[in-house]
């Protein structure tokens, strides 16, 4: 394995160990365990002729976010230790019992008698009513499933289709562009209410040929002042403003793309934005802005800077919005869009593919 994949392996073991609320010894246990699984998925993955810098990826997208995997291992701890003391606190009342049985049987007036005792132990006893089972922990979600869901339907909305409407309902045009992606689509009844939209009386006139469902869709609601937002697979009509609150949090790994050893200064609220999701989601940097960020390795500081400025600025919290973008031990961890992580991974591929060439 390459030192970039004992790094990747081991920034997120770290991550997670800080994350798990257990013993040292528990922690450590884990993370050997998981140190030893992605070890033997990543030599899978690289046998098969994935390339290492993909592989790694691949590894640590299949375990997930490291905060929910560290929530669950916490959870199922607990879990396990209710139930031993439940377990044990059963047999100190049971021995309490028989060692009571015990004593009497032996007292100067019940010699010989442990037998009647006991029998007279068990009479008395009544059963235990049945103990109701244990509820299950709280289900942690992991959200490499909820960001796989999305991107299947994000394919899906990428097949071309026509638009030919004329004053045509809002609601039935939802509905043809969910028969024609096979997608599940979904109306935010109280929060378009909100924008003063009926669905049902809210027209669209549009001429369109051989294009993405997708784009149908984001221009018809930007005529009535909505957006969308992708959900465990499910297109959200809804405002804007709940787009863009919206946010779920990724964590990036960009030691191929900073100067080794390099320290980013403490930047006070780095980012800006409000990507209310009426930009177009194939977004793809400018020349310019990716030569002049690979004239040299860069620092985590200068691209983040280029990050804030170019995926849509007013959508990070300098700028307003409330995404947000952290430098993390050779990671960046931003909290931002469904569709604001596209752009991201979509601006750091093309840096990539500039930097190989």
């Amino acid at each position: 394995m390459d030192r970039m994949s004992q790094r990747e392996f081991r920034n997120y073991l770290g991550l997670l160990g800080r994350l798990l609320r257990l013993r040292t010894g528990q922690r450590k246990a884990i993370e050997e365990e998981l140190r030893t699984h992605m070890e033997e998925r990543f030599a899978a993955l690289t046998s098969q002729g994935i390339e290492a810098e993909q592989a790694v990826s691949m590894a640590l997208a299949e375990f997930g976010d490291a905060a929910a995997l560290a929530a669950e291992f916490t959870a199922i701890s607990r879990l396990q230790k209710r139930r031993w003391m439940m377990r044990f606190t059963i047999g100190s009342i049971a021995a309490t019992i028989l060692l009571s049985a015990v004593v009497v049987s032996l007292w100067p007036d019940g010699s010989g008698k442990l037998a009647d005792t006991l029998a007279q132990a068990q009479q008395v006893e009544k059963p235990a009513p049945p103990k109701a089972e244990e509820p299950a922990p709280p289900k942690v979600e992991q959200p490499g499933l909820k960001r796989d869901a999305n991107a299947q339907t994000q394919a899906k909305l990428e097949a071309q289709t026509n638009a030919e409407f004329q004053e045509t309902p809002l609601n039935d045009v939802l509905g043809y562009l969910a028969d024609v992606a096979k997608v599940q689509v979904y109306v935010d009844r109280l929060a378009v209410a909100e924008q003063n939209v009926d669905p049902a009386a809210a027209l669209v006139t549009m001429n369109l040929k051989d294009v993405p469902a997708e784009m149908i869709l984001r221009l018809v609601l930007r005529q009535h002042g909505l957006a969308y937002m992708l959900d465990h697979g499910v297109a959200i009509v809804t405002t804007p403003e709940v787009v863009q609150n919206d946010l779920e949090i990724q964590v990036y790994s960009i030691g191929d793309l900073v100067q080794p050893g390099s320290k980013p200064a403490p930047v006070a609220g780095v980012a800006s934005g409000t990507g209310a999701g009426f930009h177009d989601p194939t977004f793809a940097p400018g020349a310019g802005a990716v030569a002049a960020a690979l004239s040299a390795r860069t620092d985590a500081t200068e691209l983040m800077d280029l990050i804030t400025s170019t995926v849509d600025p007013t959508s990070w919290e300098q700028g307003g919005g409330p995404a947000r973008i952290r430098e993390y031990r050779g990671t960046l961890v931003i909290a931002q869009t469904y569709q604001g992580h596209r752009k991201v991974k979509t601006l750091l591929e093309g840096l990539r593919q500039a930097i190989e060439k």
